[in-house]
């Protein structure tokens, strides 16, 4: 019966794409035909129409009535302009963007006298605010609008305003908060009868706020108001939530049946109304309720139609979680080889433990020496020796580092050619490189380590032996750089618990994933971005993934489709930091991408020596300052193209 339920619900969601144009296409000739200083609103109705099933496709006809507006000086269309495409961009995770464009229907609809449009400015800021976390500077923005509201007595805007208050107040876990302004909500609402499902949403919300809080029973009761009014009502997609959410209570009562009844109604739904968000929380529940019952087949598949609904920013999380699901049916299979990997790390270990004591016991002894010598004859020849040692030692550190360090002919096996440019600025580097493979997916890091000869060299060695330790219980790059950076703390931090042995803050580290499956590529970054060249065009991959510390960043996973051809490159800050040429400036980032432009086409090895040879005529005369290690692989094909 579950696996018949499970099959109906992947049917319908096939089959939302071809609906979804069915009532565009009017619209479209209705911009398209109408005159051009009044088809500025048609435009916005287009882009409004797919604002939330499809928001990448809505932006060019939105962009198209701002142009239209601002041609015609049509404030109230720009301000409508602005809105939705602030609201697209936040569907696709684009902040920034969203943020720049509320602002401008702020300027616009102050500067230009369109009252009726503040309020909702301050609305749009407010709930932009709510998915940044920001929920104090929401709960700001929200009284700005409600006090302009309150003046030009918007009775439509104020009970909206209540609801948007309630909402980030909930989010911040300010229950009793949150029920206050619901329930002012509620009790505007309540006097327009004749808009019944404004009052069945504010029930509806009134048991969000009982469910976030956990009591059931309330939450039971708020929403069985809410469906006696929706009952009366024409199709609306309130359910959705509503049987969402219900169907998370009775998972938690262990009522399968009934979760699975609810989960299925909020999907048919979400799916007749086309909402993304929506669809994507009725997956979630759907894959969590056959994940219980342990049927990790329709787990997968409910989690896999999750991350074609979600945006970029959660869909680690999710990948995340199929990923889980898949190691629970291959964990009997993968018990040898992780059993080998794990003895392979313990090698690595002794050998980072083995080059650090070597080091301190060598300085060690070049100190007692120093300290026993009488005279300067003796001093001279104890140092003359103890260098020598020290010599002997450290290039001896350098043989067990590029041992260490992997063959780069043996990682990515997908990609038909590639270079490692390695350039340590002495005998031992700071910059390291790893790989780790499995059946599935292939891990590869470059990183500098933030400091340079032995200490550089002792920082490499643990960041490898951590990276190691990390692989054997996580693969997904965002997961594995918190944990890295955690573990890297952890070790670094003084027996004070606020000092640091060392800055960690100077480790930078770039970390990709293959799925030789499905052939898309995966990335995270501290502070240096990836670098893509496709269709001759110079791209990068997290290009603002440096502008946070180093210990409070958020780390995401990026996913790329690769197509045949894509030319991938990671690497070291040191490449661009270093200074040179005849004013002795850094090379910079935008060099750099410009010697990639122009020399992508040429074969790996090629690139390589081409990059090396600027490097040493931009250095030429000039001191090194960092180790430089980039590298580089060409996709040779084998998956579907973007």
């Amino acid at each position: 019966m579950l696996r018949i339920v499970g099959v109906i619900l992947l049917l319908v969601l096939g089959n939302i794409a071809r609906a979804q144009t069915a009532g565009v296409d009017s619209l479209v000739r209705l911009a398209k035909t109408a005159r051009e200083d009044t088809a500025a609103m048609a435009y916005n109705a287009v882009g409004q129409a797919i604002l939330y099933s499809d928001p990448l496709a809505s932006i060019p006809y939105l962009e198209r009535a701002l142009q239209l507006a601002q041609k015609y000086n049509d404030y109230k269309q720009q301000c409508v302009s602005h809105s939705f495409l602030g609201t697209a961009n936040r569907h696709l995770g684009n902040y920034n963007e969203a943020l720049a464009h509320f602002n401008l229907q702020l300027s616009v609809s102050i500067n230009n006298n369109v009252y009726s449009e503040i309020p909702w400015a301050y609305i749009n800021l407010g709930n932009m605010m709510v998915y940044m976390k920001n929920y104090s500077l929401s709960t700001r923005y929200l009284m700005d609008a409600l006090d302009i509201a309150e003046r030009i007595n918007d009775q439509n805007a104020i009970p909206y305003i209540y609801v948007n208050l309630g909402r980030a107040a909930l989010l911040s876990r300010n229950y009793d908060s949150a029920l206050v302004w619901h329930t002012k909500a509620l009790e505007i609402r309540s006097q327009h009868p004749e808009q019944a499902v404004n009052i069945a949403v504010s029930y509806r919300d009134i048991g969000n706020v009982y469910f976030a809080r956990g009591w059931h029973n309330e939450t039971k009761h708020y929403y069985r108001l809410s469906q006696s009014i929706i009952d009366t009502l024409p199709d609306t997609d309130i359910p959705a939530t509503i049987n969402v959410n219900l169907a998370q209570i009775y998972l938690k009562e262990n009522k399968i049946d009934s979760a699975l009844h609810c989960a299925t109604l909020g999907m048919r739904c979400a799916s007749r109304f086309k909402n993304k968000s929506y669809i994507r929380d009725a997956c979630t529940i759907m894959g969590d309720i056959y994940s219980s019952i342990r049927n990790f087949r329709m787990a997968e598949k409910y989690y896999g139609l999750q991350i074609q609904y979600n945006d970029s920013i959660r869909t680690a999380d999710i990948s995340r979680k199929i990923f889980d699901i898949q190691t629970m049916n291959e964990q009997y299979i993968q018990e040898y080889e992780i059993s080998q990997d794990r003895e392979a790390r313990a090698n690595q270990r002794a050998i980072a433990v083995a080059l650090m004591l070597t080091v301190v016991l060598g300085v060690c002894l070049a100190v007692m020496l120093y300290l026993r010598s009488e005279n300067v004859r003796n001093i001279n020849a104890e140092l003359d020796y103890q260098n020598t040692q020290l010599k002997d030692s450290i290039a001896y550190a350098q043989k067990i580092q590029q041992a260490v360090v992997p063959n780069i002919t043996k990682v990515g096996q997908v990609f038909s050619d590639r270079f490692m440019l390695f350039l340590p600025c002495e005998d031992v580097s700071g910059d390291f490189y790893w790989h780790h493979d499995t059946p599935r997916f292939e891990l590869f890091a470059v990183a500098d380590s933030g400091a340079q000869g032995v200490p550089g060299g002792c920082m490499s060695m643990l960041g490898t032996a951590i990276l190691h330790e990390i692989a054997e219980r996580v693969q997904y790059p965002s997961t594995i750089l918190q944990m890295f950076r955690q573990r890297l703390v952890q070790v670094l931090t003084g027996r004070r618990d606020h000092d640091f042995v060392v800055d960690p803050l100077g480790m930078d580290i770039s970390l990709i994933m293959m799925d030789k499956q499905d052939h898309c590529l995966y990335f995270s970054g501290l502070q240096t971005p990836m670098i893509y060249v496709r269709d001759g065009q110079v791209r990068l991959f997290q290009e603002n993934c440096g502008s946070e510390s180093p210990l409070n960043k958020v780390f995401v996973s990026d996913a790329l489709k690769l197509q045949p051809g894509d030319r991938i490159y990671l690497m070291t800050p040191g490449y661009c930091v270093q200074k040179g040429g005849p004013d002795g400036q850094p090379f910079s980032r935008h060099r750099l991408y410009s010697l990639l432009a122009d020399i992508h086409t040429k074969p790996m090895d090629e690139q390589s020596k081409i990059i090396e040879s600027e490097y040493s005529a931009w250095v030429s005369g000039h001191k090194r300052l960092e180790d430089v290690t980039i590298a580089g692989f060409v996709y040779k094909g084998g998956g579907q193209d973007d």
